[in-house]
């Protein structure tokens, strides 16, 4: 079971390097590939396919956590593609916020939500939101070289 994990995990990393290479040359050729400065933005959504990939493969499969790739697939294809946006084109604040929050409702009503023993029902999915919308924001504040992995 976990050599399944094992064997998904090398090939997305190795998918994500070939895309990310295949996707930072592409940008050379298409400009809408790369920011106002002309850095790409590519990094980002060669993992975020690779991932998409990895978990669609993964929900269809056989094994005991399919339902859960099933789950998180629309808000990681959601996120992605926010992602992607805002580093093409800059979303506003509000814009970003809505998408996390639409995210964020993808996964509770799919039933993807924390489970603290102490909180109700309606106290966890408020925990969920927001420790969605953390996560999303300290990730985006870390990512400040936009393009650094395709780039390389």
């Amino acid at each position: 079971m976990w050599l399944n994990y094992l064997a998904m995990f090398v090939l997305s990393v190795a998918a994500s390097l070939c895309l990310a290479v295949f996707l930072s040359k592409l940008s050379l050729r298409l400009k809408f590939l790369r920011d106002r400065s002309g850095i790409p933005v590519t990094g980002g959504l060669a993992i975020g396919i690779v991932f998409c990939a990895a978990g669609f493969i993964l929900s269809i499969s056989n094994i005991s956590s399919a339902g859960l790739f099933r789950a998180l697939l629309p808000a990681a294809c959601l996120m992605v593609l926010a992602g992607f946006w805002d580093d093409v084109r800059e979303l506003s604040v509000a814009g970003k916020v809505y998408t996390q929050l639409i995210a964020a409702a993808l996964l509770v009503i799919s039933g993807i939500r924390t489970h603290i023993v102490f909180l109700n029902d309606a106290g966890n999915i408020i925990v969920t939101v927001i420790w969605v919308l953390a996560l999303t924001n300290a990730f985006n504040l870390l990512d400040i070289h936009d393009g650094l992995l395709a780039a390389g």
